[in-house]
């Protein structure tokens, strides 16, 4: 089977190849297009400012006088110096749309035609071969409109209403029967950043188009599936793992330069573009679901993490709160000196940054009796009980100086 892309990505060992006569018409070129004359094959155009040129066998370019000239679609985002077609002539090119795969299963001399589906399979046994497919695009432009996409390789998979498939843009399945240190993975992106523009190895949008509130279908950002058996006593399987290295690119891909710092590992934020609209989060950071019961050793665990800078496991703002109930009517929240425990909203309990205690009840209890063994029995000053002693008589109990005790008796009226 022969392959055929319009433009063309170099595909090592498919029968994809440069084309002849097919170069670069100039940096400014806005549009493509095919010339033909009363005789002859097709060939390659392109829009060079307003006039149409032609690209020639030895990397020139020839006026299109006489000629018929058929644009082909494109826009100021192509460039020639992206393109290449097949070695087939261009008068045996249908017309097909830009970004098109074109297939050939009947020999050299078919016409080729748009892919339903092709496989293709590589076996290696060398260890130093870098791919069986190789795409690479080489940005050399400058300028350009903001937020415009282009891509190396793009995927576009449209799904019809009646589809009860699963209908994927991209499926990486990898089988790993290796026993070896290797670490092996079904999908890897790496992104090297060499200027000041900000790099993102990987970004993903999930955009719902109908604008419905409440909505009963799944519409996930990146959903992870572990799917093991056993138990995991050794903490090898982790669903998401966040790494922070210095780059290996020292002497033998060893770590090079000065510590890093990643100032966020983990961050949920409004888009920052989309800012004038109150977007929010219902749950920032949920453990479980209300549809599926999940169990948990522990839900936040700090045992081996580090604070040498003397910053908190957790930190919250003024007036923030830890609540025990979801409407938030039973909640801990420290503001203006005053750390409080609060119930519907009131404040029933309290301590002061100075150590006092301010309460809204009427009364203090201490629920456990504790009699001193003696007046210089082991006290801190200011320890309070109560009790009675062997006597039968009650007494409160004060230390009033460290292993220095005063009792005052209770008595009946």
């Amino acid at each position: 089977m022969r392959l055929f892309l319009v433009p063309l990505l170099t595909l090592a060992g498919l029968g994809i190849a440069q084309a002849e006569g097919l170069t670069s018409a100039g940096t400014a070129a806005q549009d493509l297009c095919f010339a033909s004359g009363s005789s002859g094959p097709r060939v390659p155009c392109a829009l060079q400012g307003s006039t149409w040129v032609r690209t020639l066998q030895d990397g020139g370019t020839g006026d299109v006088s006489g000629m018929t000239v058929t644009p082909r679609g494109g826009s100021a985002a192509t460039r020639l110096a992206d393109l290449a077609v097949a070695p087939v002539p261009f008068s045996r090119l249908p017309a097909v749309p830009g970004y098109s795969l074109l297939c050939n299963t009947s020999g050299a001399s078919a016409v080729p035609g748009p892919c339903n589906r092709f496989t293709a399979q590589d076996h290696t046994n060398t260890p130093d071969q870098a791919a069986t497919f190789s795409f690479q695009r080489v940005s050399t432009y400058t300028g350009g409109s903001s937020g415009f996409e282009n891509a190396a390789v793009r995927i576009i998979n449209r799904v019809s209403p009646g589809n009860a498939n699963y209908e994927d843009g991209l499926l990486s399945i990898i089988d790993n029967y290796a026993n070896t240190a290797a670490q092996n993975a079904s999908g890897r992106f790496t992104a090297n950043q060499w200027g000041t523009s900000g790099t993102w190895s990987l970004a993903n949008e999930t955009t719902d188009h109908t604008k419905t509130a409440d909505p009963r279908s799944p519409l996930l950002g990146i959903e992870q599936i572990v799917a093991a058996n056993g138990t995991d006593a050794h903490s090898a399987r982790v669903g998401l793992d966040i790494v922070i290295a210095r780059p290996h690119d020292g002497p033998g891909h060893a770590y090079s330069g000065p510590a890093a710092t990643m100032g966020v590992g983990l961050r949920l934020v409004r888009q920052v573009a989309d800012r004038a609209t109150a977007n929010r989060f219902g749950i920032g950071l949920a453990f479980g679901s209300n549809f599926v019961s999940t169990d948990f050793d522990r839900g936040i665990d700090f045992r081996f993490a580090t604070f040498s800078t003397g910053g908190p496991a957790i930190n919250l703002a003024q007036g923030q709160s830890i609540a025990f109930t979801a409407n938030n009517d039973r909640s801990w929240r420290f503001n203006n000196g005053l750390m409080t425990y609060d119930v519907g909203g009131r404040s029933v309990y309290g301590l002061t940054d100075s150590g006092n205690i301010v309460s809204a009840g009427d009364s203090l209890r201490l629920a456990s009796q504790r009699v001193p063994a003696s007046a210089t029995a082991t006290c801190s000053t200011g320890e309070m009980s109560w009790g009675t002693d062997g006597s039968g008589t009650s007494y409160v109990y004060v230390c009033v100086a460290t292993n220095r005790w005063k009792r005052s008796a209770l008595t009946s009226w």
